[in-house]
């Protein structure tokens, strides 16, 4: 197994775990746009 190989193992999981954190993020925004058009 050469470096690479865990660069891309690393790389990947950085991926998904920035996806998830904009999906996250995004949901949440859209939250609380629409408690807020709620309420008002």
């Amino acid at each position: 197994m050469s470096l690479s190989y865990y660069f891309n193992i690393l790389g990947g999981g950085f991926v998904a775990l920035g996806g998830l954190m904009v999906v996250g993020m995004i949901l949440f925004i859209i939250k609380i746009l629409l408690i807020t058009n709620l309420l008002y």
